[in-house]
């Protein structure tokens, strides 16, 4: 069993407070402002990168890509990000009184996401269990290489959303945009924590640093829209390289810290970010009525949607937990009974 780090979930922690604190500037259209491309739209680019050192550290003990796509493997990642999305997709629809939908376009709405902002993340963590095994195993054998691989698979991506016309509904529910991102998880597993000797290069991260940081600023600032990434430019591949120096900034300056209650944040931020698409839709306009002033606006809805995400994550896996051992103990009396009658 590999020593859990805590550093991750801190960062997964700052990620999701991130997420929400930009779903709520949106709500108030002062983004440039606060200077939010620079560091309130890190969340999702953050998630990413510490999903690519994850699974990594989910497939180090994985000797053959075949055992990757083992059953009993595969099962195990989706049950866990699909349960708690069920749960969530059933209230809302009971919630927003979608009974007028067929069975077919219910099914459909489940697998693209279902409705509310980031409603796009669960199709990419599904896509991420089937294409992530590949990722891995090219950043294990090719290392910079397959860096660079992935990299120009991000740029190909782009190319074909541009020539083909691909809406923004459809562009978004692909894991190719932040393939790159999700391939230096990877990368930076093998390189910086798989091996403790290796030493980080200050000088590629900083011009990495500035690259990004100049292409954010231009493109927020001076209106100018990329030929090739016309959509989610903050958080795109060219991007990726401020979003990659900042992650690795806070690794290292976070590494020794404890800040427990942003861990048990970070554990629970898939069902943080599950509560906190109910509650934009069904429950600020209520505090947006209530409260007049902006901060304490801000304060309840995170406040809220963390304490409730903890509270979901805590019962879900300990019915989720329940049940599997439940099935498992039936799975064992069947094979048992089996065995005696033969």
């Amino acid at each position: 069993m590999k020593e859990r780090i805590y550093c991750l979930d801190l960062i997964k922690g700052i990620s999701i407070i991130l997420v929400l604190s930009i779903h709520f500037v949106m709500r108030q259209g002062i983004k440039q402002e606060l200077l939010a491309p620079f560091w309130l739209k890190g969340g999702v680019p953050l998630f990413i990168i510490v999903s690519g050192i994850t699974h990594s550290r989910s497939l180090y003990s994985v000797n053959h890509m075949e055992k990757a796509y083992g059953i009993s493997r595969i099962l195990k990642q989706i049950t866990a990000y699909s349960v708690p999305f069920a749960i969530f997709y059933i209230y809302y629809t009971i919630k927003a009184g979608l009974s007028g939908y067929s069975f077919i376009e219910w099914i459909l709405g489940f697998i693209n996401g279902g409705p509310g902002m980031g409603g796009y993340y669960y199709p990419l963590m599904i896509q991420m269990v089937f294409i992530f095994p590949v990722i891995f195993w090219t950043i294990k054998k090719y290392s910079k290489i397959g860096l660079l691989i992935f990299f120009i698979i991000n740029f190909c991506y782009q190319i074909v959303q541009m020539s083909y016309s691909i809406g923004i509904e459809t562009y978004r529910l692909v894991l190719f945009r932040y393939i790159f991102l999700l391939a230096y998880g990877a990368y930076f597993y093998k390189q910086f924590i798989d091996n403790s000797q290796y030493k980080i290069m200050w000088s590629v991260y900083s011009v990495a640093f500035i690259l990004g940081l100049g292409f954010i600023y231009y493109v927020d600032y001076s209106g100018y829209t990329p030929l090739f990434i016309p959509d989610f430019v903050d958080t795109s591949y060219i991007a990726g390289f401020y979003w990659i120096s900042v992650f690795c900034l806070i690794f290292i300056l976070g590494k020794g810290i404890r800040f427990r209650i942003l861990e048990y944040f970070g554990r629970a931020s898939w069902h943080i970010y599950l509560i906190q698409m109910l509650f934009w839709k069904f429950y600020y306009p209520d505090i947006r009525d209530m409260l007049s002033n902006n901060f304490y606006r801000y304060c309840v809805s995170i406040i809220s949607c963390c304490l409730i995400g903890l509270f979901f994550f805590h019962v879900e896996c300990y019915v989720r937990c329940r049940i599997s051992n439940c099935l498992h103990e039936l799975m064992i009396s069947v094979q048992k009974e089996g065995l005696k009658s033969r």
